[in-house]
């Protein structure tokens, strides 16, 4: 006796768009980055000693920033993901769910299976 293969059900559209938009603030983070360096290197090039390390702390808070930005854009990207693959393998009877929220203060990532 041969086994059915297994069905794959359409993902929703809802996945893919989450997906993206964490692979685009992960690019995102990924400028900032180079913008960081860039300013750094420029540090270096100041005149004064108050200006550069005026220069520098703005560039490290800059690099703070494009850190954020990536972890953020790893963890929504990891939430597409996850939803497309519960989307795939859950029936339509019993709907799993993925819920995501983003504040200011925090990222959360809730789900029924």
């Amino acid at each position: 006796e041969v086994d059915a293969p297994l069905q794959v059900k359409d993902v929703s559209l809802a996945a893919y768009l989450v997906t993206g938009v964490g692979l685009a603030t992960i690019a995102a983070g990924a400028a900032l980055t180079f913008v960081s360096q860039n300013a750094r290197d420029a540090a270096a090039d100041k005149k004064s000693q108050l200006s550069a390390d005026q220069a520098y702390l703005d560039a490290a808070d800059l690099m703070d920033v494009a850190n954020i930005t990536m972890a953020a854009g790893g963890v929504v990207v990891a939430t597409g993901v996850v939803w497309g693959v519960l989307n795939m393998t859950g029936s339509r009877r019993d709907r799993r769910t993925v819920n995501m929220g983003v504040t200011h203060r925090s990222v959360s990532i809730s789900g029924r299976f």
